[in-house]
């Protein structure tokens, strides 16, 4: 019994190259209204995020809290990705970032959505591997060298470019030896800290969010921080260094909130995002930072400038 290939492999190896082209194409035929849906949930939570921020680095820090690269995050805004396990810990993590009060309602559509995206994308590339290998087979190893043409190439129209690079390519016709692309090649370029998914919302009208916005001082700012940390879970410095992927160490994270004095504003970025931190608190924490470091300053037109002092000296 356990020598037995599913039934379903077994009907792939009775297929030919052609027949095989085609079910890859209704396949990703099937897989495309899928994909639509999900990027639809994707770019409404991402645009309310944007709409809120309305600012021009919007993406930007949206990336930046969700632990991933801009160019990531539009590429998940339009549909251009592989169904992965990482695929769907940054899809999870952009859904709980972006206006997080209907995070779980949209969780809750996306991972069906997914799922079904993933189980579709292992069959065609079930389909595709199989092509290869018949390709393989029909000419000996040696590809192109006198031998009869084999299955046409399958073309752009099962997925974008990008996409379909990433899938299993045969190229016969041409004389090319098929290729096998390692799909782990973009994983392994990806060295975002392993930053944890956004700290559960406070019920409404229960909030218990310490505001940074309010702290005037830097000691009452470092308060705030404290304050942060402990509303988080109190998760130990050795676990802040952990998932910064030491960044930042330990102790630097220890003295940091025993000290008075303001940490750097990149420090304060990683505090905020090993906490949990949101889009939101991400900006009101760089908000309030801001308040005090230029709290000697005035904005004036496009120049800065102290204030002078009342007695005109």
């Amino acid at each position: 019994m356990s020598g037995q290939p599913p039934a379903e492999d077994t009907s792939i190896d009775s297929l030919d190259g052609d027949e095989i082209r085609i079910q890859a194409i209704k396949l990703s035929e099937e897989m495309a209204p899928w994909r639509a849906k999900l990027s639809l949930i994707l770019n409404a939570a991402v645009q309310y995020e944007l709409d809120r921020v309305a600012g021009d680095d919007g993406i930007e820090v949206i990336a930046s809290v969700a632990s991933m690269t801009p160019a990531s995050l539009s590429k998940l805004l339009a549909g251009d990705y592989r169904p992965t396990l990482k695929t769907w810990m940054q899809i999870e993590r952009i859904l709980m970032v972006c206006q997080p009060s209907r995070g779980v309602e949209r969780l809750t559509a996306a991972k069906l959505y997914f799922e079904r995206i993933t189980e579709l994308s292992e069959k065609r590339d079930r389909l595709l591997n199989r092509r290869v290998e018949l390709a393989r087979r029909s000419h000996g190893g040696e590809v192109g060298k006198g031998a009869a043409a084999g299955p046409r190439r399958l073309g752009s129209g099962l997925e974008p470019p990008t996409v379909a690079s990433q899938t299993t390519a045969v190229d016969s016709v041409e004389g090319k030896q098929a290729v096998v692309k390692d799909e782990t090649a973009e994983e392994a370029s990806d060295t975002e800290p392993p930053y944890p998914p956004p700290a559960i919302p406070d019920l409404l009208g229960h909030e218990q969010r310490p505001d940074p916005l309010l702290a005037k001082t830097p000691a009452k700012f470092v308060a705030a921080m404290r304050a942060y940390h402990v509303w988080a879970g109190s998760p130990s410095y050795r676990e802040m260094e952990r998932r910064c992927a030491k960044q930042i160490s330990y102790s630097t994270f220890r003295n940091m909130l025993n000290s008075d004095a303001l940490p750097k504003l990149p420090a304060l970025e990683i505090f905020v995002k090993v906490l949990g931190g949101s889009a939101e608190d991400l900006q009101a924490w760089a908000t309030a930072w801001r308040q005090i470091t230029m709290g000697d300053f005035k904005m004036i037109g496009r120049e800065r400038k102290r204030p002078r002092p009342e007695n005109g000296t």
